[in-house]
């Protein structure tokens, strides 16, 4: 029972988590946000243990990350116009971050070889997460779910109302609210899950919850829906074969997804064949 409850208490805010970002990231075309800003924050965790390592306040890393969300966001520029994804500048600065963040991260582990176990960083900690980060993944979730309730019509109608340019609508400020949303999903996504999942939760839940071609509010239910399944499914898997949790929930996610593109490419064949 305690066991059951151990997974509730981890997948579902992060079935949340990633389920909302993932939509944001498929709609607005963000795709290259997610893997810029997780190799990013590899440097403010270096700085973060630095500053522990100097000071002796052990204080939790995640807490001393935090502060760098609100900088990132700004950081990114925006254009009110453009509806899809980032433009050339926007996508040079996640260049840059990714780049600063791991030099940043290299040049510590140089420094302080018990910086970071990098195995740790790969495949994350899923199943050894503790309270603290627990407690920290359920209130951002909540955060989350709140914003997405309040600015629900705003971002569904976002490309449109840009379009129409709605007196007294600020196109820049639900971007921010975009971005933050993303940038917050990430960060606590990678504490728990690591790189090398990170990626595949973000985007294939969403893409797998977009072939049934719902509008923006089922697209956004599905994605979490099937975030927690890979999820739960990967977890149950890993147990069995008795293998490192986060590659196999990439490998059972990536699994499924192809699965569905199969079977949707087959049945088109099968109308077509029909229609002839």
């Amino acid at each position: 029972m305690n066991l059951f409850f151990y997974f509730f208490s981890i997948l579902v805010p992060l079935s949340v988590l990633s389920g909302i970002a993932g939509t944001h990231i498929h709609i607005r075309g963000y795709h290259s946000l997610a893997g810029g800003v997780a190799h990013f924050f590899f440097g403010p965790f270096g700085l973060a243990y630095l500053f522990n390592f100097l000071t002796k306040l052990n204080i939790p890393l995640l807490y001393l990350v935090l502060p760098f969300v609100l900088p990132l966001i700004f950081f990114i520029p925006l254009k009110p116009s453009q509806n899809k994804s980032f433009d050339e500048q926007s996508q040079a600065r996640i260049n840059i971050l990714w780049s600063l963040g791991m030099s940043v991260g290299l040049l510590i582990i140089f420094l302080i070889p018990s910086f970071i176990n990098l195995e740790s960083l790969l495949f994350g900690r899923i199943l050894l997460v503790d309270n603290k980060t627990i407690v920290l993944l359920w209130l951002f979730a909540l955060i989350l779910v709140v914003l997405q309730v309040m600015f629900h019509n705003y971002f569904k109608y976002l490309p449109l109302y840009q379009e129409m340019q709605v007196e007294g609508y600020r196109p820049l400020f639900y971007h921010r609210i975009q971005l933050f949303i993303c940038v917050v999903s990430i960060l606590l996504i990678l504490q728990a899950v690591g790189i090398v999942l990170l990626v595949t939760i973000l985007t294939v839940p969403t893409l797998v919850a977009s072939r049934f071609k719902g509008q923006y509010t089922m697209l956004l239910v599905l994605s979490i829906l099937f975030e927690f399944v890979f999820l739960l499914g990967g977890v149950v898997l890993s147990f069995w074969i008795d293998v490192q949790t986060s590659p196999v929930i990439a490998t059972f996610t990536l699994i499924v997804f192809l699965g569905v593109i199969a079977s949707d490419t087959l049945l088109k064949h099968r109308r077509m064949k029909k229609n002839i």
